[in-house]
């Protein structure tokens, strides 16, 4: 099993942790972050060059868009994978398409052929419909729903409960 090293220690990142460790997917999982006291953190967050030899995957957990965006490029051309990483329950139709570093949380909908770009955050409870389109590095929070065919454009955030409709 690979190793997953997480950018970013603070509410966000210990949520993707817990995902994590339950996944089974991973033998260690390890925080960077400059500010934490975490036990698990092992180097600050411009240290990724450091430790891609002991961890193959990483994610980004930081809720700051362009931030999120910057560092998933950076450890891509480091030679991490960044692979989209969707917690069980959220539900994710087979003929979605996931991208790069995208975050699916508890509770989420991915529904039919709708597609969610590199580094986008899927937040518990939010439903992305049908045919829907979330831009790279979009963060849709709690609850929120992309109604069938909508678009939300890369890095916009939609907040909780807030609804967007197709034009």
């Amino acid at each position: 099993m690979d190793n997953l090293l997480i950018l970013g220690a603070g509410g966000f990142g210990k949520t993707i942790a817990e995902m994590a460790v339950e996944s089974k997917e991973f033998d260690r999982v390890s925080f960077l972050d400059d500010k934490s006291t975490d036990p698990r953190v092992v180097g600050r967050l411009e240290e990724y060059p450091l430790f891609v030899r002991g961890y193959q995957q990483a994610l980004v957990a930081i809720g700051n868009n362009a931030l999120r965006m910057e560092l998933i490029e950076k450890l891509l051309q480091a030679g991490y994978r960044v692979p989209p990483f969707a917690f069980r329950p959220a539900y994710l139709s087979p003929s979605a398409k996931l991208g790069d570093g995208c975050l699916i949380l508890p509770g989420a909908v991915v529904n039919t052929c709708a597609e969610i770009g590199r580094g986008a955050l899927i937040n518990c409870g939010a439903v992305v419909d049908h045919e829907a389109q979330v831009g790279p590095g979009a963060h849709i929070c709690l609850n929120a729903v992309v109604k069938a065919a909508a678009q939300v454009p890369a890095g916009q955030k939609i907040e909780a409960g807030q609804v967007v409709e197709r034009p």
